[in-house]
């Protein structure tokens, strides 16, 4: 079945083998002693405990970190939030994303090299935290990528686009995807905070050049850009601001306040709305049945706290319609109406997981789901 586009605090157990992420900006820190440089030398080898090098790696870069208040390549300070956030917990979640879709949802030869060649260990606790928390949550993941993969293929196959800005991108290999499937010429700009470095070496070994010398890797944080330091970013490596794209938003939308999601989104708004949006969101309360309304923030609620999110952000179908059409995101009449108009449509979790799988054993109706996409004109 293919898609036609229509006109926290987590359980105890979640968390356990995550070490802690997130550091109040001007914590004190006993200064580092002898260990630093040798840091098992006074620990016998028959010691059951040892220190990792890499946690003493962190502790400096921590340290750099909050000394000089800037953000490093391991640390990332959150001014907003007053926090210092470790950049890996950021990527891990992303590399997990990428571990649940594998071998199913990007089948492009290009797309199964690269993530043949991912470092998918850093994933496992990130995996066994959110499976902990709703033991199929790789279901829901892999129907929000295959449905995103199909609306995403078809945008470019008859809207006549050859540009995308994947927003959050993380590991994954969407990109690739289009690249390998459209049959001509594509670009794609994708923007993350912490995983582009480790991106743009793997995207490097990838065979098929054509496919992987079109992803164009920027790291930015979204939560600390304005529409035109993102334009800016974005036009020094290519992106032409009058030509149409195809903009992707997966898995950030509930980590940004909606003033800044909107703010971001208003860079690709087009007088003759010929670029197109992608944009998966998490649904609101009211709009899950309630005995699932919990789920997003036992999922997610803790990983957002990892990252330096409070409150995650969420949207009812109506507000998302509104919102990504260019409306107020208040859901009301008129800007349905607008949004319905302007060809935007909702894809609901049902759909889903019937069009990936040709059965509804997870999500039976819309209301068991918490994941939907939104897509159209923007």
């Amino acid at each position: 079945m293919a898609f036609a586009p229509a006109p926290h605090e987590p359980p105890a157990e979640a968390g356990a083998g995550i070490r802690p992420a997130v550091f109040p900006v001007g914590t004190a820190l006993a200064p580092a002693g002898p260990q630093i440089h040798a840091p098992n030398a006074d620990i016998p080898p028959c010691a059951g405990r040892r220190v990792d090098a890499d946690d003493v790696n962190y502790l400096r870069h921590m340290q750099m970190a909050l000394a000089s208040g800037r953000s490093n390549r391991h640390f990332r300070i959150n001014k907003s939030h007053g926090r210092v956030i470790r950049k890996s917990n950021m990527s891990d979640g992303a590399m997990a994303d990428t571990v649940w879709s594998l071998g199913e949802i990007h089948t492009s030869a290009a797309a199964q090299e690269y993530m043949g060649m991912l470092d998918a260990k850093r994933a496992a606790t990130v995996i066994d935290a959110f499976e902990d928390a709703w033991p199929d949550y790789g279901e829901a993941v892999r129907n929000r990528k295959r449905c995103i993969v199909e609306v995403a293929m078809h945008y470019v196959g008859r809207a006549g686009i050859g540009q995308a800005v994947i927003l959050g991108a993380g590991y994954d290999a969407l990109s690739l995807e289009i690249a390998s499937r459209s049959g001509r010429a594509f670009a794609s700009y994708e923007v993350d905070a912490a995983a582009m470095p480790y991106k743009r070496d793997v995207l490097y070994r990838v065979g098929d050049r054509s496919a992987a010398g079109s992803v164009r890797c920027i790291t930015a944080d979204l939560a600390a850009l304005t529409p035109r330091r993102l334009g800016t970013a974005l036009s020094k490596e290519g992106w032409d601001y009058d030509r149409p794209s195809l903009v992707v938003a997966e898995g950030i939308t509930q980590y940004l306040p909606k003033s800044k999601l909107a703010a971001l989104l208003s860079l690709f708004r087009t007088p003759d709305r010929s670029s197109r949006i992608i944009m998966e969101y998490i649904r609101d309360e009211a709009s899950i049945d309630p005995g699932r309304a919990g789920i997003p923030e036992l999922l997610l609620g803790w990983h957002g706290t990892m990252i330096g999110v409070d409150r995650l952000s969420r949207y009812s179908d109506a507000q998302a319609l509104d919102f990504a059409a260019g409306g107020t995101g208040r859901g009301g009449r008129a800007g349905v109406k607008a949004a319905g108009a302007a060809g935007m449509g909702i894809i609901g979790p049902a759909l889903m997981e019937k069009a990936r799988t040709g059965d509804n054993d997870y999500f039976p109706d819309d209301r068991s789901g918490w994941f939907a996409v939104c897509h159209g004109p923007i």
